[in-house]
């Protein structure tokens, strides 16, 4: 008997986006930015004019992938131009809120600059004799945006093992998640997780929910996304199950991954409920632990995960129909 994972859609997940793709999901007022590849010109001159020629040409792509890479991920278009570009990306810089990146080139500096929020501009590459993006426009559905829902759970799987972990301050748990979702989902939130908790020995003292960026070992990563904090007075001594609000945590892509991380801050402890079942347990969560305050962690694997659901919204565009 496979344990009961849980997702509120039925369409085959993918892993991203292509340029086009993307570009074809920001649409401003209906009317959609689209088709960037290959408009760029960055001249063979754009690079140290002492560099050899493949070396320019590497330099020049280096530039043109960087923009590319943030085109991809981007959920919105805010300005563009023949030789600028703002776009609205997945949070950068950990305050769980999207930020902006704005390229721009100046034809009397030659400069091409990144500039992010609300900082200095940046200049990417020097000496650019010349820059220019070509878009063309047409029409999209707009974009409609879920109540909040489960995005992935883990219940209970039949065969498997109960089993308590103390949350303290050495000791600390984590999982990992990565959400399914359909074709047409352009970006999805997190509003709140829900876990069995339960105090260990006292109502003293507190502990952090925290959602931090996975790293591409399914390890969490030290970037908060978004954190709540739990009072071991909000909690008794059997398990229950405690939705906590957190966030809204926005901006997510489909593809991107996170995992919940529980940490000791202060007092008595408490126990997080997860179950044990030797190689039966789904693919797509995995529970680890830390004993050094999260300098290190255990190897996820198929065996362990918490009893959790995280909850959220999506975003989409199109119907999605499943068979």
């Amino acid at each position: 008997m496979m344990p009961r994972h849980t997702s509120r859609y039925g369409c085959s997940p993918r892993p991203g986006f292509t340029l086009v793709e993307v570009v074809l999901a920001a649409a401003i007022v209906g009317i959609l930015v689209a088709t960037l590849g290959s408009v760029m010109l960055i001249s063979a001159k754009a690079i140290d004019q002492s560099a050899t020629v493949a070396g320019r040409q590497l330099s020049a792509a280096s530039v043109i992938d960087d923009i590319k890479a943030d085109i991809q991920v981007a959920s919105q278009i805010d300005d563009a131009s023949s030789i600028a570009i703002s776009l609205v990306v997945p949070d950068r810089d950990g305050d769980g809120k999207p930020d902006s990146v704005r390229y721009e080139w100046s034809k009397s500096s030659r400069l091409l600059t990144r500039t992010h929020n609300s900082g200095t501009p940046v200049p990417i590459a020097r000496e650019v004799q010349e820059f220019a993006l070509g878009y063309t426009t047409r029409s999209t559905p707009p974009m409609s945006t879920s109540a909040p829902g489960t995005l992935a759970a883990f219940d209970h799987a039949l065969l498997a093992s109960k089993k308590n972990y103390e949350i303290k301050s050495d000791r600390w748990a984590a999982q990992y998640v990565q959400p399914e979702f359909p074709a047409s989902a352009v970006e999805w939130s997190i509003t709140a997780v829900r876990l069995n908790l339960r105090q260990h020995g006292g109502n003293s003292g507190s502990m952090w929910i925290q959602i931090v960026a996975a790293d591409g070992d399914r390890l969490p990563t030290t970037r908060v996304l978004g954190q709540t904090a739990v009072p071991m007075s909000s909690l008794s001594g059997s398990y229950s199950t405690k939705t906590l609000d957190i966030g809204p945590i926005t901006g997510l892509v489909p593809g991107q991954s996170v995992c919940i991380r529980l940490i000791h801050s202060s007092g008595d402890t408490c126990d997080v409920e997860y179950e044990e079942l030797s190689g039966g347990l789904a693919n797509g969560t995995h529970m680890m632990t830390s004993s050094n305050q999260g300098s290190t962690w255990t190897i996820p694997s198929d065996d362990l995960d918490l009893r959790f659901a995280l909850v959220g919204t999506v975003s989409t565009r199109n119907d999605c129909k499943t068979p």
